[in-house]
């Protein structure tokens, strides 16, 4: 039969063949017009190659429920045309019978789509719109369903499930992430709780406010933060302060702020007592006992604010007179001889350095102003007794009395100073050997301030 058929009718042979075989490799029967136009060519031109095919009894004609119709002989020439057939070819046949029969399945209000694995097959249909036009009017639909239109449709459908799994799946793995989550969030808060109850960290808000100090007028004056201000915790002990607390340990503490003239830091650090050193530029530093710094205990309790009074380095040196560097005679009876003075010792000559020390007593003003601090490191003035001797004993002017050894080495050094020695008292007292124009001291073991004896006179 091969000399019969010329180049393009064997070519439009291979379709035929190819169109009566199922994408399920089985014969498939094609009415006599679908299978012409299956092989894309005329039916002029298809028709002497069918009979030719029939006569090689190849192909059976036979008479279908849509008019004459052509299958193949017999379910043996199916591989044959298999191999014949081109890959493509078996592919669009694939594509045209899977999307051909959701259309025969489809209704005008409920169309038969495809799942995903059909669309992954049927990427190319080839199911013309025209004739799935004509096959919906014999059924008497006005809005027929197209080959591209259900294609469109089931994709839509794929596209909405694969985003509801997606949804399902993402809820499905974020519930019990965001269990976990919450879980390691309590956990870790947990384990925060224990290493601040151990470490007893308390919180509260330092508030540094420097100030100079006036002495003629015994008042305050608020000043700037000087260059260099800081400040550290350090141990309590009975002799003062102790080793510094350990950053990221024992305390924590934020960046300083400006609020006003003040510097501002939150800190937490652990309860307890505890000194404040602040450390100023150009001068000593300043050291104040905190007696009570809240605890881990008191951590649910509003935060605390500590107004910390910093006196600079001018208030430091306000009222003072520099007492010069040199020899001076310590110890003896003096004169006038004095039972007090003979108690130090026998005369000795004794060398200091140069020292300042305060020109007057500590006034009331100045050691009640050092005691206004907010927070329980406070302390008070010392209060007086009602009487006509110390009538004005709480004066402003008056010099403090009543306070303790260890309070009055408390004031001296929050205000960067101490407590002068008993060599330094009496330095102060005599002079040195020379007085500070040169000249010699006439009265070097002076026990009165003019070396001559004081008499008080008994009333008559």
């Amino acid at each position: 039969m091969r000399h019969e058929l010329t180049a393009a009718t064997i070519r439009i042979a291979r379709a035929l063949f190819v169109a009566l075989v199922t994408g399920s490799h089985e014969r498939a029967m094609r009415p006599e017009s679908e299978a012409d136009r299956d092989g894309r060519r005329r039916p002029s031109a298809c028709r002497p190659c069918s009979r030719c095919c029939a006569r090689a009894a190849w192909l059976v004609r036979v008479r279908g429920d849509d008019g004459p119709s052509w299958e193949l002989a017999h379910d043996s020439l199916v591989p044959r045309v298999l191999a014949v057939g081109r890959c493509r070819d078996l592919a669009r046949r694939r594509a045209t019978e899977l999307v051909r029969y959701h259309l025969r399945r489809s209704r005008a209000d409920a169309p038969s789509l495809l799942g995903s694995g059909e669309l992954a097959r049927a990427r190319a249909p080839h199911v013309r719109d025209r004739r799935a036009r004509r096959e919906w009017r014999r059924r008497g639909t006005a809005e027929p369903w197209t080959p591209s239109r259900l294609v469109a449709q089931s994709r839509q459908r794929v596209r909405r499930q694969a985003t509801a799994l997606a949804l399902l799946v993402a809820v499905a793995v974020a519930v019990p992430g965001y269990t976990a989550y919450r879980s390691h969030l309590a956990s870790q808060r947990q384990e925060r709780e224990a290493a601040l109850r151990a470490r007893n960290l308390g919180r509260f808000v330092l508030s540094l406010e420097p100030f100079d100090w006036d002495p003629e007028a015994q008042r305050a004056i608020p000043a700037d933060p000087p260059l260099g201000l800081d400040w550290q915790l350090q141990a309590w002990t009975d002799d003062g302060p102790g080793s510094p607390y350990a950053l990221h340990e024992d305390v924590e503490r934020t960046a300083p702020r400006r609020d006003g003239a003040a510097l501002v830091e939150d800190v937490e650090t652990r309860g307890g007592r505890a000194y404040l050193t602040i450390r100023r530029r150009g001068c000593a530093p300043s050291l104040l006992p905190l007696k009570d710094l809240p605890g881990y205990a008191q951590r649910d309790r509003p935060v605390s604010t500590f107004h910390v009074r910093v006196p600079t380095c001018a208030a430091t040196a306000a009222g003072t007179i520099e007492i010069p560097a040199g020899p001076f005679r310590y110890g003896g009876a003096g004169t006038p001889p004095s039972r007090v003075a003979a108690e130090i010792g026998p005369e000795k000559r004794i060398d200091l350095p140069r020292f300042w020390i305060d020109r007057t007593e500590v006034t009331n003003a100045a050691f009640c102003h050092a005691g206004r601090h907010g927070g329980d490191h406070r302390h008070r003035g010392p209060s007086y007794p009602n009487t006509p001797a110390m009538e004005h004993g709480g004066d402003p002017r008056k010099p403090v009395s009543g306070v303790n050894w260890y309070t009055a080495r408390d004031y001296c050094r929050y205000l960067g100073k101490d407590l002068p020695t008993s060599e330094q008292w009496v330095k102060a007292m005599r002079g040195g050997e020379r007085l500070p124009d040169g000249s010699e001291n006439p009265i070097p073991d002076r026990t009165t301030r003019s070396g001559s004896a004081i008499r008080i006179s008994s009333p008559r």
